[in-house]
């Protein structure tokens, strides 16, 4: 009875120590999950096993006179985002999550359909089939890549289209992914 007393005693006093460092909080959260509740589980957590090349936020072209990127112009328009989520995968997935890209003028989007262009060292490696864009600017891409073996800089451009045809995608970005996130 003894010895069981001392485990009890033993066993409680673990516990406590553990619940006053929050090892045993019930019900928490991870900070991550709170801040971004329509982008958590999404893309922030998806592709993790695979390696993440890109996790990144999703810049707007914010002027026609912006610098090209890898050779690709500005679209004509400054554009500006809500929300928007880049995550490229070592396995070559790519996920893009976009809400609110709409021309700052107007505030909304005129083109129907959006495409990415996946870089790799500037150079072009695929363009995805264009995804539908509504007039609000959101936009989700789903895309399997194919990537070089050595891929030590990738970058994704959002790029306007005209139609769901690979032929509709027009040589301009409006999006592309800038800061990074964790």
């Amino acid at each position: 009875m003894r010895r069981r007393s001392r485990y009890l005693a033993a066993a409680g006093t673990v516990c406590l120590a553990a619940a006053s460092l929050g090892i045993f909080a019930a019900g928490a959260v991870p900070a991550s999950a709170s801040q971004h509740p329509r982008h958590e589980p999404n893309a922030r957590s998806e592709g993790r096993s695979e390696g993440r090349l890109i996790i990144a936020d999703v810049a707007p072209s914010t002027s026609p006179t912006n610098a090209s990127i890898f050779g690709v112009k500005p679209g004509g328009k400054p554009w500006r985002i809500d929300h928007g989520i880049v995550v490229l995968t070592g396995a070559g997935r790519l996920i893009i999550e976009v809400s609110g890209l709409v021309v700052t003028t107007t505030g909304t989007n005129p083109v129907p359909d959006v495409a990415a262009s996946v870089y790799c060292n500037g150079a072009l490696v695929q363009t995805t089939a264009p995804s539908p864009f509504s007039s609000s600017g959101n936009a989700h891409i789903r895309a399997q890549i194919t990537l070089p073996s050595f891929c030590p800089a990738p970058a994704v451009l959002l790029n306007p289209a005209t139609g769901a045809a690979s032929t509709d995608v027009l040589p301009a970005y409006i999006a592309y992914d800038g800061t990074a996130s964790t």
